[in-house]
């Protein structure tokens, strides 16, 4: 624990010394990030989340439209992953807030990972959303196909 304690103070001190002499917090890899740069992602990922939490909720309220689409039923699933991934982007936003404010490193890989979770779950709703789609569009130009071979064999003029 105090190794944990020393690292930290060292990487802390590290942060003040580079932040002092740049305005960049800079670790022995090199790696330079601006803090305003920073305080802009994490603001911005903040108010992405805030709106994602609020939009998925009123998705999870969806539910009620069962009456109107039988198919509404998936929405409150939707919803719920929606929240989860909305909860990883706010802690990321937290976790490089805090990075600002004590230099801690932990919280920025802490960040990097929440970001990672987020976008990781992000890709796998876009491929199945693309997934789905490219099957309603099958399966649109099947019953075209099959509606317009019933017009032709009943032979409707339209």
């Amino acid at each position: 624990m105090e190794d944990l304690d020393m690292y930290q103070k060292d990487q802390y001190n590290q942060y003040n010394q580079y932040n002092q002499n740049n305005q960049n917090s800079q670790n022995n890899n090199g790696l330079s990030i601006s803090q305003s740069d920073l305080r802009s992602l994490a603001g911005w990922a903040k108010f992405i989340a805030i709106v994602q939490i609020i939009c998925a909720a009123i998705m999870c309220l969806g539910v009620l439209a069962i009456i109107i689409n039988p198919v509404a039923i998936i929405y409150p699933g939707i919803g719920a992953v929606i929240i989860i991934m909305a909860l990883k982007l706010l802690n990321a936003a937290n976790s490089i807030r805090r990075f600002i404010d004590t230099g801690d490193y932990y919280s920025l890989s802490n960040s990097l990972q929440d970001f990672k979770s987020y976008f990781k779950m992000n890709g796998i709703l876009m491929i199945i959303g693309i997934a789905f789609t490219i099957l309603i569009v099958i399966l649109a130009i099947v019953a075209i196909g099959t509606f317009g071979s019933m017009l032709n064999d009943y032979r409707f003029r339209y």
